[in-house]
């Protein structure tokens, strides 16, 4: 007997020994049982998916069988399968009707992610679990964003408002404080339907804060929203109140936020003029998130003339112990009838880095280092420029004359491919240094065939030490994710342009040689006369329109070495520009003269190879030149730092300001109206205001930036 048949043997004895059956001749009955407990057919929903604290969330279950046929009659129960269970609570679900739909509501007590499904319990013995599970996200209720506030507010009311951030309809609550942590509030408006609340009765020359927090209708509260603050400036009739303008920031020199000596001092100088006496004083630093700290300072007047000298070992200091790069500092006055001023003008600013530079020296025979504090003055050439460029054309003349025809025509060619050259080089590394430049033609080519859209003016770039826009600065539009969605290069008057886009959060980001962005020389929402000053934070988009923002960048700073390297590569950019004219001039009369001799083709083609160079000297010294207004002393030079202000004629009102910058240059872009200038800086007084009182701007927005001569204000022989 083979091995395979001795097995099947075995096993069929095995079988009769432990599988009972019976078996009849009338009837062979075999019973089967089998459990399901596993629906992987029906469909769980939740809407909306994302949801508030207490905000109701519709859940719906449709039953249906394998070939998707409604059932009827079933009875459901919701459970959370990941999560904290005790945080959610649901109704009842319903019974499924004839299309086989339960619905229910649910909602959430804590923020998290809830993971939530469903089983039918129909048949007691037989719990049947919904494979199809559904998560709920459920967040806190969003703090609402104040609206920025000006630095300071008149009367003695001050109407607040702010922005939801959320999709319901909130109830509001807003606080009035005299402190930044809100420890003494000193009024509130209760629970209000209103995107705004005024509050009344404020103190002139106070510092207010507010903040406001939202709750939804199912009664949950959201934070509290960050804080924003304003001076007011209330004066009732026949009540004296403290006057106080800022005169004067004085500070020393070579002081850098990291090498600094604590025995320097900086001061502040006020005029602070009241009919009655003054009873207190306070000094204080404001910091970026508007805080009042006192500062440490010695005070020593002068009639109504206050000065304040504070020690830098005295100012705030970062964890390392470096001056910050700029304070906020305020002046409060209080008079002997408790009438209350303050003044948030003053801002301290210090250079960000020093870098130490190597000092020429002269050694003497003896060896003896001897710092050279007198460089030899070259004496001015006595002959004027146009004596002088009639010396190089009588020159010129009698080289022509002594000159043959073919040496005439060789110079010609000579000088000509010598200047194509050299022009061409200019202009090449013209278009090369200004990428932007070229960028922005690349983007307004993309714009007129139709490939990107136009998009609307809704931002402005500017210097935020001299208010003067910046042009040529690219500005990219990112989402919270970092997606890219548009950049735009800022125009001549330092405008640029954006278009809709969905609704969420964003983030601009600029880039502009020889400046940094965000700004840290201004802070706050506004920068008189800018409002809506934009710092690099996220922002909300919720009607697809991006805000019209300001948006200050600062001038990147830079060493001494590396300035007298840039100064050193314009005085050469310029002595190359000048050798470039004088080349030219000399080739063309030498080509002029060629033709004249010899009018042959060559010649007249020798001729026309100078209208490139004639349009780089077009473009380097008039279409390029960009016009600036100055601002001399009289029998001096140029003035830096001086504030000069255009105002409506109209009104008398300060329309907008600028700072000189180190060449004493200016200039205001300002749309049609009457307008006349005026020097803000006290120190100073306009000598001729003639050409400054009545400046009228017709037909579209026009460059205004006359030069200004000033005297000391003591100087009266005007």
């Amino acid at each position: 007997m083979k091995i395979r048949t001795v097995l099947q043997t075995f096993t069929i004895l095995l079988s009769f020994l432990f599988v009972p059956f019976y078996v009849s001749a009338d009837n062979f009955e075999t019973v089967v049982s089998v459990s399901i407990n596993a629906d992987i057919h029906s469909q769980v929903s939740i809407s909306p998916a994302t949801v508030e604290v207490l905000q109701d969330g519709s859940l719906q279950v449709k039953v249906i069988d394998a070939n998707g046929n409604p059932k009827s009659g079933r009875n459901l129960e919701i459970y959370v399968a990941d999560g904290d269970a005790s945080k959610v609570s649901f109704t009842t679900p319903s019974q499924t009707g004839l299309d086989g739909i339960s619905t229910s509501t649910l909602y959430g007590t804590a923020v998290g992610n809830y993971k939530i499904c469903v089983r039918d319990i129909t048949d007691a013995g037989n719990v049947i679990n919904i494979e199809d599970c559904k998560s709920i996200s459920v967040i806190a209720t969003p703090a609402p964003n104040m609206n920025p506030e000006p630095d300071y507010t008149s009367d003695s009311t001050n109407t607040v408002s702010w922005s939801p951030t959320g999709s319901l309809t909130y109830e509001y609550f807003v606080e009035c404080s005299t402190n930044s942590d809100f420890s003494n509030v000193v009024a509130s408006s209760g629970w209000i339907t209103s995107p705004s609340h005024a509050f009344n009765n404020l103190s002139n020359g106070q510092i207010y804060f507010y903040r406001v927090k939202a709750r939804n209708p199912k009664g949950n509260e959201s934070a509290w929203s960050s804080a924003v603050y304003s001076v007011q400036r209330s004066i009732p009739p026949q009540v004296s109140v403290p006057e106080i303008i800022l005169q004067k920031v004085s500070l020393p020199e070579d002081v850098y936020v990291d090498s600094w000596n604590s025995d320097d001092v900086v001061s502040l100088t006020y005029v602070v003029k009241d009919s009655v006496d003054i009873s207190e004083s306070n000094l204080f630093y404001l910091s970026p998130n508007g805080e009042r700290i006192p500062l440490l300072a010695t005070l020593s007047k002068v009639d109504d003339l206050w000065v304040y000298t504070i020690k830098l070992s005295d100012l705030p200091k970062d964890s390392e112990g470096n001056l910050f790069e700029q304070y906020k500092i305020g002046l409060e006055i209080t008079n002997v009838n408790g009438s209350k001023s303050t003044n948030i003008d003053g801002v301290i600013t210090f250079k960000k880095k020093k870098i130490e530079e190597t000092v020429p020296a002269v050694v003497d025979n003896d060896d003896t280092v001897v710092k050279d504090d007198n460089p030899p003055i070259v004496d001015n050439i006595s002959t004027t420029p146009k004596q002088f460029l009639g010396k190089v054309v009588d020159s010129i003349t009698q080289i022509l004359e002594e000159l043959g025809v073919e040496e005439v025509e060789k110079v010609a060619v000579v000088t000509a491919v010598t200047n194509i050259g050299l022009g061409v080089g200019l202009l090449f590394n013209i278009l090369t240094s200004l990428p932007a430049q070229i960028f922005q033609l690349f983007l307004s080519f993309l714009t007129l065939i139709g490939i990107r859209k136009k998009g609307l003016v809704t931002g402005y770039i500017y210097d935020s030490q001299t208010k003067d826009s910046i042009e040529r600065a690219i500005i990219r539009v990112y989402t919270r994710a970092g997606h890219l969605v548009w950049t735009d290069v800022s125009n001549e008057y330092g405008y640029f342009r954006t278009i809709e886009i969905e609704n969420g959060e964003y983030r601009i980001d600029v880039k502009v040689n020889g400046y940094t962005f965000p700004s840290r020389a201004v802070f706050g929402s506004t920068d008189f006369s800018l409002d809506n000053i934009y710092h690099g934070e996220f922002f909300q988009v919720t009607d697809g329109t991006i805000p019209n923002f300001s948006i200050p960048l600062d001038r990147s700073s830079m060493s001494e070495v590396n300035i007298r390297k840039e100064n050193l590569k314009l005085v050469l950019k310029i002595i190359l520009q000048i050798l470039y004219v004088f080349l030219v001039v000399a080739g063309l009369l030498f080509t002029l003269y060629a033709v004249y001799v010899s009018p042959t083709w060559f010649n007249y083609l020798i001729l026309a190879l100078y209208l490139p160079s004639l349009f780089t000297i077009l473009y380097l010294f008039i279409l390029k030149r960009e016009k600036y207004g100055v601002v001399k002393e009289r029998g001096s030079g140029k003035l830096a730092g001086i504030t000069v202000g255009l105002y409506d004629l109209e009104f008398n009102r300060l329309h907008v300001t600028r700072v000189t910058d180190a060449r004493g240059r200016y200039r205001f872009i300002v749309s049609p109206g009457h307008y006349y200038i005026s020097i803000i800086t006290p120190e100073y007084t306009v000598v001729d205001r003639s050409k400054l009182d009545n400046i009228e701007v017709r037909g579209k927005a026009k460059m205004v930036c006359p030069d200004i001569t000033v005297v000391k204000s003591t100087d009266t022989t005007l």
